[in-house]
């Protein structure tokens, strides 16, 4: 197990600064200050003034708004704030907002052969259309727009085409246009800085969905070392766990799905549900579950649509899952399987579990025409880039996970340059915060790690992931204990440390019951079990490799 540890000496008293600044936090003290001095000046970004003038002439003489409602979590939160922003602090009816939604999991005003957003906003007769979460390169669609006298607002943070822009009749609201802002925000919290600004320019009530921009940087996985980012995640949680200023349809959502109301309990809790919604077919179940989500409709019934595509999803994921798999090619360095165009918008999740269940590059494919394929990768490990530079494919969005497009004369060309590559030499070593013995692990290191879950994240794209630690010890088959009501959960304790694996696969069961003495080299991470008033240090064992011990291969070699 290749391990690279962040620190060299860890003491509980200071792990946390010691940490954050590893993880690349600049002025740690200031960062868990979560001041609001720590944000971006709404003004700052350019274009605002425009933004908030074209909104200010709507809303004053009762204009028709559209809101185009991205299809992921941070595009419905990021519609949710301006939703709540124009009814609650401008007083705009309802009547007079048309919302948009996608029939599949499609992205602002790209035309495809679902549905043809840009006409559908044109007859409906609204004045002005918002983009929140999408749309700074949709050049083609706002100009269309334009032509038919409709002005479109553009609150979006993906990166921006400076040359398809400067076509562009949208006025765009971003942060990659400006000079030292925060290009890590998400769409949700874009949205938010324009209801600031709004705000100051007209002496309007202030936005407080703080809440909405922390589940939206945790589900778009934004990078959280920044000051903004990170003030803005400790505002919305705490208005999600405390405050009766936050949303109540969203603290229902979290009440149902959470456990805990931290970065990993919602990666984990009510945003997969949301996202599931967002890849079903059709518009009504979205339509009705942003509805609720706003306050117009029942919060229970839309707890109840998002239950159910979630419900919907995970059936079809295995049932997919067991179609492709007996065909899915795993002899290579990568595995390449099949997908068909009806259920395209799944097709990244079925990649994910055969990278996970082979811990390998997947690549699934669907037909895009007679001589291109389409589909996803994820892979275990950077790889889009190279995958880019070998000039075999094109791979969009992120380094492990990310759309590809290639010729299928190309295919067999990209396995074989999967074959050839070094994937020792590519995949970087397991980030720990720590290489420790079992010893090392203190009841107050473990505290120091619970008390700090506000801030811990399951995905490294955020960057301030929850710590985790190498150790390596020495295990004896009687010290292992097995639990649960299925048996399927192991617990051993070592100086005191109790060592829990949960869930354990039939293989990993094998691997534990293998050898009366074993070597097992660990990552873990740490927190404290707490039973009648006692607490203890535990250590939840993420990754594991078992080999025999030394004295156990002395005493077989000896015997035979």
């Amino acid at each position: 197990m290749k391990v690279k540890p962040l620190l060299t000496d860890v003491r509980d008293f200071d792990f946390v600064d010691k940490y954050l600044e590893a993880c690349g936090v600049k002025d740690v003290r200031r960062w868990l200050r979560h001041d609001r001095r720590n944000l971006d000046r709404s003004f700052d970004y350019p274009n605002m003034n425009r933004a908030v003038e074209v909104v200010d002439s709507a809303v004053k003489t009762r204009m028709d708004i559209g809101i185009l409602c991205d299809q992921d979590c941070d595009g419905i939160c990021s519609s949710a704030i301006i939703y709540l922003y124009l009814t609650k602090q401008l007083k705009v009816s309802p009547d007079n907002i048309t919302m948009f939604f996608h029939e599949g999991k499609s992205h602002g005003l790209s035309v495809n052969q679902d549905e043809n957003i840009v006409q559908q906003v044109i007859d409906s007769g609204v004045n002005l259309l918002i983009i929140p979460d999408a749309s700074s390169n949709d050049a083609d669609g706002a100009n269309e727009l334009y032509r038919y006298g409709i002005n479109t607002l553009v609150l979006d943070h993906h990166n921006v085409d400076t040359e398809v822009l400067e076509r562009s009749k949208a006025i765009v609201v971003n942060p990659h246009l400006g000079q030292g802002l925060n290009t890590a925000l998400s769409g949700a919290g874009v949205t938010h800085k324009f209801c600031e600004a709004y705000s100051l320019a007209f002496s309007a009530p202030a936005p407080m969905y703080y809440d909405f921009v922390a589940v939206s940087l945790i589900s778009d996985v934004c990078d959280l070392t920044t000051l903004e980012n990170s003030t803005y995640l400790y505002k919305g949680l705490s208005q999600l766990a405390h405050s009766t200023s936050g949303s109540k349809q969203l603290k229902a959502l979290s009440n149902t799905f959470n456990r805990n109301i931290t970065p990993i309990g919602l990666a984990f809790g009510m945003i997969p549900p949301i996202n599931a919604l967002c890849r079903m077919p059709g518009t009504d179940d979205k339509r009705k579950f942003f509805m609720a989500l706003v306050g117009q409709e029942d919060i229970d019934e839309g707890i109840k649509i998002i239950k159910e595509a979630r419900k919907y999803q995970q059936k079809l994921v295995k049932d997919m899952v067991a179609v492709i798999e007996p065909e899915l090619d795993t002899t290579h360095k990568v595995n390449v399987g099949f997908a068909d165009n009806e259920h395209k918008a799944y097709v990244g999740l079925i990649a994910n579990k055969f990278c996970g269940a082979t811990n390998k590059p997947t690549i699934l494919l669907r037909p895009e025409s007679t001589t291109t394929w389409s589909g996803s990768v994820r892979s275990p490990f950077p790889i889009a880039s190279l995958v880019n530079e070998s000039g075999l494919a094109d791979c969009q969005g992120h380094e492990e996970a990310c759309g590809i497009f290639l010729k299928r004369s190309n295919l067999s060309k990209l396995i074989r340059w999967f074959d050839n590559l070094d994937i020792g030499a590519v995949e970087p070593d397991i980030e720990v915060a720590a290489e420790l013995a079992p010893s090392q692990i203190t009841l107050a290191l473990c505290q120091v790690c619970e008390d700090y879950k506000t801030i811990w994240c399951a995905s490294q794209g955020s960057k301030i992931v929850e710590p985790k630690f190498y150790i390596k010890a020495t295990v004896t088959n009687d010290m292992l204990m097995y639990c649960g009501k299925a048996n399927n959960s192991i617990r051993f304790t070592i100086d005191g440390v109790d060592f829990w694996k949960f869930k354990c696969s039939e293989e990993q069961l094998e691997q534990f019951d293998m050898y009366k003495k074993f070597d097992i080299e660990m990552i873990v991470t740490l927190g404290v079990n707490e039973w009648e008033g006692q607490k203890n240090p535990k250590a939840l064992i993420d990754k594991f490799e078992i080999v025999k011990h030394e004295d156990e291969v002395k005493n077989w070699e000896e015997e035979f």
